[in-house]
This record gives C-alpha cells, structure tokens and sequence, in this order.
C-alpha cells in the first residue's frame, strides 16, 4: 500500500495512504457469490508474494488475517496488506519474543514465545484453510479455548467439503500449518509448489461451494460481531474514565 503523508502533533501521528475501494477480502468474496479452488489460489499467491517480499526486507507483520487484506478494484482486484502496527524488524537469527496476533491465525511458537517470520506463513495457511472450507483450522467459545487448540496444533480436514479440494492445495496447507517450524515452508517455498500452477477452475461442486460461502459468511459475519463488540467496550471504558476525571474536577 503506498504511504503519501505523514503529519504529526503532541499527540498522534496521521499517515494517508492510497484508498482501496474494494474493501476487505472476505466482504468482497461474498458479495461475488460465486467461488471457486482457482481464485483461492490467487489470492494465496497475492498474499504470499507480499510477504516473501517484505520477509526479504526482514519484516514480520505478526498480524495477517482477512481484515488486514484489502481488494483494490482500480488495480484489477491487486490484494493490499494493510496494518503493520504490531509488525518488527528482525535481525539476522533473532527469535522474537513478545506475544502479538489474533486468536484464529496465531502461530503456536508465537504463543510460547520463541519465534520468527515463519510465523506469518501459518497465518497464511489459516487464511488459505478458511478461502477453502469456510471454517478455521481452529474455533473455540473464546479466545482461551481458540489458543489452547493452537498450542497442540492438532487440525483435520475431515469435512466433506474437503472431498473436492485437490491434493495440491491441501499438502500446501498442511506445510504452512506445520508446528515444526524448521519443516514450515518459507513464503518462497510456498510460491512453488504447483497448485498456484494447476488449481481447478471448472471442478467444483456446487452444492460443496454453496456450503463454503455460506461457512464463509457465518464465520466473517462471526468475527465482524466480536470486533463490534470489542470495539463497544473500549469506548465504554474511555466514556468511563472521562466521566471519572469530569467528576473530579466539578
């Protein structure tokens, strides 16, 4: 995403960057209504092409998941990642060590405190996972129940929806979400294997892609509840605080 600005003053810092009209990459999925093993594929490229990009650079983003994928229409559907807040430079061999992530797409050793910028290409594979099936590797109640699952990294593709996705694009997944870090492909690694090549674009099952996009939608309109909620709360709290220093000084 292109930076054209930066203002500052004594208390925050204003970045304009390019507008993405297409919104985010799960809303744009479903407003489509249609899907299929092809555009799944191009979308995984997109994003892991991004991210060899800035691993090369020595960035861990730490944070990839759909909301921080963006479609930009006015380049022919170009995905943007976006939100590089929690992202860090690493040195050369460094481990990392502080906790940054969502639930969903946070990498085992990221939550054992001990990792590098292999945990990205995980939260890759759970994006690719959730683009195939409509559902994460990983649901829980809560977020306490999510990491747990995380942590033992035990995940199936037992659903029938499974049935009518190639072998390519599942022993990709199962390399991205590899607990084994060392045996975890890299993001150039990822890039070459041949589905990106071969992804079926007239094998799908429709009643099978129905089901997806109707995961899909349960699952995004799901996370977009708790973000509103999320949200909600930390306003009320600020509401509070600023109530309690109002009654202080009256």
């Amino acid at each position: 995403m292109k930076l054209y600005e930066v203002y500052t003053d004594d208390k925050r810092y204003y970045i304009v960057t390019e507008l993405c009209k297409g919104g985010e990459l799960f809303d744009e999925i479903l407003k489509k209504g249609t899907y299929n093993e092809k555009e799944a594929a191009n979308v995984a490229q997109q994003i892991l092409q991004a991210v060899s990009y800035f691993h090369d650079q020595k960035v861990v983003h730490r944070d990839l998941k759909p909301e921080n994928v963006l479609v930009d229409k006015e380049q022919n559907n170009c995905l943007k990642i976006i939100d590089f807040g929690t992202s860090i430079v690493k040195k050369e061999n460094e481990k990392l060590t502080k906790t940054h992530g969502t639930s969903y797409y946070i990498a085992p050793e990221v939550l054992k405190g001990n990792y590098d910028e292999k945990c990205d290409i995980w939260s890759v594979g759970v994006i690719l996972y959730i683009l195939l099936s409509g559902k994460p590797p990983f649901d829980g109640k809560d977020d306490e129940e999510i990491t747990a699952k995380v942590k033992k990294g035990v995940w199936a593709m037992n659903d029938k929806i499974w049935e009518n996705v190639s072998g390519d694009a599942k022993n990709l997944i199962k390399q991205m979400l590899n607990v084994d870090v060392a045996q975890r492909l890299s993001a150039k690694q990822a890039l070459q294997n041949p589905w990106f090549k071969n992804a079926p674009d007239n094998e799908v099952n429709i009643d099978l892609m129905k089901e997806s996009l109707k995961n899909l939608l349960n699952f995004n309109a799901t996370q977009k509840m708790q973000q509103a909620t999320m949200s909600m709360m930390v306003q009320n709290m600020i509401s509070k605080e600023e109530i309690g220093r109002l009654s202080l000084v009256f």
